[in-house]
């Protein structure tokens, strides 16, 4: 059984902008999903029409195989069984971090409200302030008294809209980590909208890629990253070098010359190839120029240039280039990891 399953969904606003056009996505039950895209690109309007902040205009929503939407159904949000986490967190300033976690949960007995108000406090690592007002919070402690009051509901399904986006950047990365074991320990699902690709890869299993409302791949993050559907996909999960070309008979031809693959096309088509920085290597004594050799930690990330064409190339910390040196560029993977998509 899906946690979510979405199909088909289809928003236009008021102005006549589609937002969301035919997206479908599914997310494995006790899984953690992200929708990421460029701004713009419907991730959070997606979020909000699963929550019921939103009514979409078309297809089916359903939620633990329940459906929440559909031409017939439209439950309120408050009986969908979803928590939502807001990108501002949406804490109340004038109450205290108890009081903003009972809020949720004021029609459950007052024994009921003392024991979750312990348990997912607690969970979360807030219990010592629960005498405390939003305003004399953190950024990350406020993201986890939010998350304590979401989950004290105990919703079957976490929706997240940018839940790192108020954190600061040297803290994100044990946050993200503590949400995940959060969320796993609760056995729910969460599904998540992110900006920085590198917090959905850091946690989610399962990701959705959006792009002018249209949802164009979804997939594991190693799926995402190696085998990238379209150019969107490429740009959206990482570093890459996109490059237009033909099909030969048994290969491509591009700005690095021959490329042997088999692609079972016909001659003469236009394509575009896809290729991460660490999938090149440089080799001396060649046509293209050395622009930018930039730091980028354990690596150096090197911009080459030839006419109006310009390549990244991910080297070694210690590899000998710098900028104004002649340069090739060659493949350095096997065949089976070049992504190629037609025009």
């Amino acid at each position: 059984m899906n946690a979510l399953d979405i199909r088909h969904i289809t928003k236009v606003f008021s102005n006549g902008v589609k937002a969301l056009d035919e997206v479908s996505f599914a997310l494995p039950s006790k899984s953690i999903g992200a929708l990421i895209g460029p701004s713009g690109s419907g991730k959070t309007t997606l979020l909000r029409c699963v929550a019921g902040l939103e009514q979409a205009d078309g297809g089916t929503i359903a939620i633990q195989s329940k459906p929440v939407f559909d031409k017939q159904t439209s439950i309120n949000p408050s009986d969908r069984q979803v928590g939502f986490l807001f990108q501002d967190y949406a804490l109340f300033p004038h109450l205290t971090v108890e009081q903003n976690v009972r809020f949720g949960i004021s029609k459950l007995s007052k024994q009921v409200q003392n024991e979750r108000i312990h348990k997912y406090l607690s969970l979360c690592s807030v219990e010592h302030l629960t005498h405390r007002y939003p305003h004399q919070l953190s950024g990350g402690q406020q993201q986890r008294v939010a998350l304590a009051r979401a989950l004290a509901a105990e919703p079957t399904l976490l929706l997240l809209d940018e839940p790192f986006s108020n954190v600061d950047e040297t803290l994100k990365q044990q946050m993200r980590l503590d949400m995940a074991e959060v969320i796993h320990q609760c056995g729910i699902s969460a599904l998540m909208v992110v900006h920085d690709v590198k917090d959905a890869f850091a946690i989610a299993s399962h990701i959705g890629v959006l792009a002018d409302g249209k949802l164009h791949q979804s997939g594991s993050p190693a799926e995402l990253y190696r085998h990238p559907k379209t150019a969107e996909v490429a740009r959206v999960t990482g570093e890459v070098n996109v490059l237009h070309g033909t099909t030969k008979q048994d290969g491509f031809e591009c700005v690095l010359g021959t490329l042997a693959h088999a692609h079972g096309q016909a001659a003469g088509k236009e394509i575009e190839l896809m290729l991460r920085p660490e999938h090149l290597t440089l080799k001396s004594n060649g046509e293209w120029k050395v622009s930018s050799v930039l730091f980028a930690g354990a690596s150096r990330s090197v911009r080459c240039r030839k006419g109006m064409h310009s390549i990244d190339v991910r080297v070694e910390i210690n590899a000998g280039i710098s900028v104004g040196d002649l340069v090739g560029i060659e493949l350095n993977l096997g065949h089976s990891e070049l992504c190629w998509v037609r025009r």
